[in-house]
């Protein structure tokens, strides 16, 4: 009820008539809005981290910056003030350090912050960029990406190459193998492979970091767009699960995309999904260890197929899908703390909403019906989620029961004064009788019976 009347009250007040002084929504405004995202929850569900990009125009680029804020609601505090982006926080597991991947230096490296304010402090000093990262349950070890070169012995020589790619004259490449691109990027001579870093005192060592990945050739996380959601450590700390491709000639149009297991302090490396040749990817250890959830799709070589929800035990191998009925498919998954129930973001009718699911069957609830949920994050009995609609930007929310509150509120001045156009969903009947849906999008100052211009997105 809570978040009905939010989002009622939200509409009515975006959809005011213009007055003397309001100004209809402009796509300057729309670069210079703050983002928020990537909450991460304390161990103990009190606080929560989170990313705030803000867009210098002057300077014509933006900033991601790290903001605390009390679950229960409260002043939001800035944890971090820097030119460079700090992205990425993770929670050490006694909840005492705030860690994250900064541009501060020369490269991309892993920073820690105590919650309670301070200086950041260095973790990692690699001599390559940290792509993505993810803590052990302990804070013992910390899974990081790295792009080297699959033939060198180690990171020094990757190092290395890269330098003198740096001062090549020419930009030519020759190409012996697929892939040559992907989407929009060209693939260069790296590959991105999964180390493990051993931590002391929540630091890094500073020794050569264990390769987990390297005799396996497939990118790890995939390109383009993967990230450290494909991979996790499970709850004990000794393995780590991750999803990869191998890198082999039918690559560019393949899907087969699997899930394998490796001892975190390096070894022989398994697949657990190799009897799918579709795509199977976001590993998720369950908090007692015993279950892996993951996705999967049935149909090998079919990129738009769905992803199911797949529940593996890891001591007899035994999987069965979740939710067999269940025609959405699925994206973001997590346990909750209990292990009992699994919180879900899947596309659903223009929007993409979150649902729980009980792992012993039954039908997915949906706990949030309305906008877009990009990620979220629990502890205890609350979530908190990022959701964007188009009555508002990205901002942080808590779930706790069945009731919604919205947590921050960094756009809400930005906006003020600012008219958004109203908008109607529509459907109709596509190919082979499916039913599509769309939204129609109206100016300010709309009048019913006038003609406009319109832009149209499929």
């Amino acid at each position: 009820m809570l978040k009905r009347l939010t989002f009622a009250t939200l509409s009515f007040l975006l959809f005011l008539p213009l007055t003397l002084n309001a100004e209809p929504f402009s796509a300057e405004l729309m670069v210079r809005l703050d983002r928020v995202g990537s909450p991460a929850v304390s161990p103990d569900g009190v606080r929560v981290v989170y990313t705030v990009r803000e867009t210098d125009m002057e300077a014509g680029k933006g900033r991601f910056d790290l903001w605390l804020s009390p679950v229960a609601g409260g002043d939001p505090q800035r944890l971090t003030r820097h030119e460079a982006s700090d992205t990425g926080p993770a929670w050490s597991g006694d909840g005492k350090w705030i860690y994250f991947r900064s541009n501060r230096g020369d490269s991309s490296q892993v920073w820690r912050i105590s919650p309670e304010g301070g200086e950041a402090e260095q973790v990692t000093d690699l001599p390559l960029s940290v792509g993505t990262f993810r803590l052990s349950p302990s804070t013992d070890r910390m899974a990081v990406s790295l792009s080297v070169d699959a033939d060198c012995e180690d990171l020094a020589c990757s190092a290395g190459r890269n330098d003198s790619r740096k001062n090549r004259s020419t930009s030519g490449a020759i190409y012996d193998q697929l892939f040559v691109r992907h989407w929009d990027g060209w693939l260069d001579e790296t590959q991105s492979q999964l180390f493990v870093v051993t931590l002391e005192n929540g630091l890094s060592k500073q020794e050569e970091p264990v390769p987990l990945t390297a005799g396996l050739n497939a990118e790890v996380p995939s390109r383009t767009w993967g990230g450290n959601e494909e991979y996790a450590f499970s709850p004990d700390g000794r393995s780590v699960y991750f999803t990869a491709r191998r890198a082999t000639p039918s690559e560019p149009w393949s899907t087969n995309f699997d899930i394998y297991s490796v001892p975190a302090g390096g070894g022989d490396v398994v697949n657990l999904t190799g009897d799918n040749e579709a795509w199977d990817t976001r590993p998720v250890p369950s908090p007692d260890g015993r279950h892996l959830v993951y996705l999967a799709m049935s149909r090998p070589g079919y990129e738009a197929d769905r992803f199911r929800i797949m529940l593996r035990d890891l001591q007899s191998g035994a999987t069965r899908e979740l939710a067999p009925r269940w025609d959405r498919s699925a994206s973001g998954l997590a346990f909750s703390d209990d292990g009992n129930f699994l919180f879900v973001t899947a596309q659903d009718v223009g929007n993409k909403t979150l649902w729980r699911m009980d792992i012993a069957g039954g039908d997915p609830i949906k706990v949030v019906p309305r906008g877009t949920v990009s990620s979220f994050d629990s502890a205890g009995s609350r979530l908190v989620f990022a959701r964007d609609s188009l009555e508002s930007p990205s901002e942080l929310f808590v779930l706790e029961g069945d009731d919604i509150r919205q947590l921050t509120d960094f756009t809400g001045p930005q906006l003020a004064g600012v008219q958004l156009g109203e908008y109607e969903q529509f459907s109709f009947e596509g190919a082979h009788g499916a039913t599509v849906y769309g939204y129609v999008m109206k100016p300010a100052n709309f009048v019913e019976g006038e003609s406009y211009p319109v832009a149209f997105l499929i």
